[in-house]
């Protein structure tokens, strides 16, 4: 978590350069650890094809 607070103008730049202004639901919360040791993040998303 502290990494990610430490990082949220580079963040939020590259967040804009790639979405624009697109602002799809999304949620961030910290865990304790994951499965494996040298992971940093995981992703999870759910799409919808038409």
């Amino acid at each position: 978590m502290d990494e990610y607070l430490g990082e949220l103008a580079a963040l939020g730049a590259a967040y804009r350069e790639i979405m624009g202004r697109h602002f799809p639901a999304m949620a961030v919360v910290e865990v304790g650890r994951l499965v494996e040791p040298q992971a940093r993040l995981e992703i999870e998303a759910t799409a919808v094809l038409p």
